[in-house]
């Protein structure tokens, strides 16, 4: 996977209160579950993503609340 594959819209999710960071370590397979997954949900947003490796997408998520960020944390283990 390329870096230029990791594509997604900060913009139109940039509202909202997201005060707790989750960072997870994901496959490029996972990945795209995981952005296609988020794209609707308001107490998610991605913050960042980048290639960390050759089959590893680093991603920060900010959530709404801390109960969403563990769960979150939880699910994507």
């Amino acid at each position: 996977m390329k870096s230029a594959e990791i594509v997604w819209s900060p913009s139109r999710r940039a509202r909202g209160n997201h005060n707790h960071v989750v960072t997870l370590t994901l496959d490029p397979i996972d990945w795209h579950r995981f952005r296609s997954g988020c794209e609707d949900l308001d107490d998610v947003m991605i913050i960042d993503a980048r290639m960390d490796g050759p089959n590893r997408v680093l991603v920060q998520c900010g959530c709404s609340t801390a109960a969403i960020a563990d769960r979150l944390a939880d699910a994507w283990r």
